[in-house]
């Protein structure tokens, strides 16, 4: 069985879905003839910590952990908070920012490029090459953000002569939650340069969607002879238990996070037309304050309950159990956003309301579904929820259809990945 060396700055008992995409090539990898062999950090700064997902670790995996200089922890000395408090998802991107954060991210903007995880390159480095000597390794893949993770992965391939595929789950210098002064001048400059010297040195690329290829063949027109697109997806094994609990008012939930760009003004303006015994929508994970002023100011506050984070397998009940599920896309920069928790819902397999900009990839996923439904604006979207709501009522099974879904599946995604590194080992099967 040959090696892989998978670097990763993410991972349990980190949570969200950068861990999931990781965790799981690691874990259906050997299935295809590949051991996974872990570099990650100690004790990283996680903006969500889900310990159930040390439980899905495998028992023989090798995993190697170094220190690494966070400059969060000084970013929250500086504001006076516990150093070790996690740093909120929306940071960067939040109004009204005090003074001291105002300062906090003119350092973080000049100061960590391409972002303030770059403390680790120096004891990653050293790691990794130590790790490939002596541990025979074969083939280097890193998956990213923090996009520094690349930097740290160009130097070892380059140290040790290995072949190295770079995963994108994310874009670099078109990231949306860039925040304005990140997008110009010298900064985008610099990003732009850091992520020009990874695309050009790498053996393979690969992301999540066409979307976010096309933005990094701006950086790189022949990308394409040496790239992939590897899905996101799910994992059957976090769906045996089907749950099929009978809410007792419609349900629609999401799960996951919402940023100001993604408010789905459009299914709140359609809620204005139910009544309080006929609905529930349920937001679960962490959202922009002005998500909730949003619902209050449609008059709906009443009809939508917010819940915190929760982990992946209390989300993945969560899916389960709802009569419908809630996938919303940014109105901006949002080329090639395809997140792992449409799959899941897709697992499910239940009625799924999609709603963003009429470009998108996921409508054409969406709109594939036999239960699913995409919207760029609030017209029909009362109309479908009142189907799915008459399809409930009558106990019609059409609500939870049988389909071919095992092209979404990670195992599958894990095959294709295996089949790149087999190709680049001369392996080829």
């Amino acid at each position: 069985m040959k090696k892989v060396l998978i670097i990763t700055y993410y991972w349990p008992p980190a949570g969200g879905p950068g861990v999931q995409r990781v965790l799981k090539f690691a874990k259906y990898l050997p299935q295809f003839g590949w051991e996974p062999i872990i570099l990650t950090v100690e004790n990283g700064n996680y903006p969500a910590i889900d310990k159930k997902l040390l439980t899905e670790i495998p028992n023989n995996l090798k995993i190697y952990k170094t220190k690494t200089l966070e400059p969060f922890v000084l970013y929250n000395k500086f504001r006076g908070q516990n150093k070790k408090e996690a740093i909120d998802t929306f940071t960067i991107t939040k109004s009204g920012k005090s003074f001291k954060e105002k300062i906090s991210n003119l350092i973080r903007t000049y100061f960590f490029i391409p972002d303030a995880r770059k403390g680790w390159k120096y004891y990653a480095v050293k790691e990794g090459i130590r790790i490939i000597n002596n541990e025979n390794i074969d083939l280097i893949f890193s998956s990213s953000p923090p996009h520094s993770l690349q930097l740290i992965a160009k130097k070892i391939a380059k140290k040790t002569n290995s072949p190295w595929v770079a995963d994108f789950r994310d874009p670099w210098s078109t990231a949306f939650w860039l925040d304005a002064m990140q997008k110009k001048g010298l900064p985008l400059k610099l990003n732009i340069k850091k992520e020009k010297s990874v695309l050009n040195n790498l053996s393979y690329f690969t992301t999540v969607s066409q979307g976010f290829l096309n933005r990094y063949k701006k950086n790189k027109a022949d990308l394409d002879h040496i790239a992939s697109i590897i899905y996101n997806g799910y994992d059957d094994q976090d769906f045996l238990d089907n749950k099929s609990e009978d809410n007792k008012i419609f349900t629609i939930r999401y799960v996951g996070t919402l940023a100001q760009t993604q408010s789905p003004d459009s299914l709140f303006d359609a809620l204005t037309n139910f009544n309080d015994d006929e609905i529930r929508l349920e937001l679960w994970g962490k959202f922009e304050s002005s998500i909730e002023e949003s619902a209050r100011n449609y008059g709906i506050k009443h009809l939508v309950d917010f819940f915190s984070y929760v982990n992946h397998e209390k989300a993945v009940s969560l899916m389960q159990s709802s009569d419908m599920l809630l996938l919303v896309i940014p109105n901006t920069n949002y080329e090639g956003i395809l997140t792992g928790k449409l799959y899941e819902y897709i697992a499910t397999r239940r009625p799924i309301i999609g709603l963003g900009p009429d470009d998108s990839e996921a409508k054409d996923i969406i709109n594939s579904l036999p239960n699913g439904a995409y919207f760029s604006e609030s017209k029909k979207i009362e109309s479908y929820i009142r189907e799915i709501i008459e399809l409930k009522n009558a106990n019609k099974t059409t609500i939870t259809p049988k389909m071919p879904i095992e092209k979404f599946s990670r195992k599958y995604s894990t095959k294709l990945l295996s089949q790149i590194f087999n190709k680049l080992t001369n392996n080829e099967n």
